[in-house]
């Protein structure tokens, strides 16, 4: 058993705006870095996509929104070798994915919503295809 520290920075801020009612487009922007013993690895991706909001009273809806994104990827391993030398690796790709979020909305306030639901990320690139899912929590509001 041994313990390594890891160090890991995730910033992925995004934006949807309702081009007409309940019709929003938007985006994301997303830079994830790690650190674990000799190794390191970023992440940069970006992405855009669609919703629809779903009225199902006043205070509830369902807005399911769709897009995909493109992410590219690196990593550093470092590894010192018997002569005292370190080896050093360098990998890196891209993939391009599917996104699907489908949060029931709650609207406690005229200009303030919060969601909660399930999504699903599909790899559509690449020999390591990963699929992910999970359930994600979404705040918001606008001013007039």
């Amino acid at each position: 058993h041994s313990s390594q520290d890891v160090t890991t920075i995730q910033l992925a801020p995004s934006a949807d705006y309702f081009v007409i009612d309940n019709l929003s487009v938007g985006g994301f922007v997303s830079f994830d870095y790690s650190k674990s013993g000799a190794g390191d690895g970023t992440r940069i991706g970006i992405g855009p996509r669609v919703g629809y909001n779903i009225k199902l009273s006043d205070m509830l809806s369902i807005w399911p929104k769709a897009g995909f994104a493109y992410a590219y990827s690196s990593a550093t391993v470092s590894q010192q070798v018997s002569d005292g030398a370190t080896l050093e690796r360098n990998s890196g790709g891209s993939a391009i994915a599917m996104n699907l979020f489908v949060p029931i909305m709650v609207h406690p306030a005229e200009h303030f919503f919060g969601g909660f639901g399930p999504f699903l990320d599909v790899d559509l690139s690449g020999d390591d295809r990963v699929t992910m899912f999970g359930a994600k929590l979404t705040l918001g509001g606008w001013i007039d």
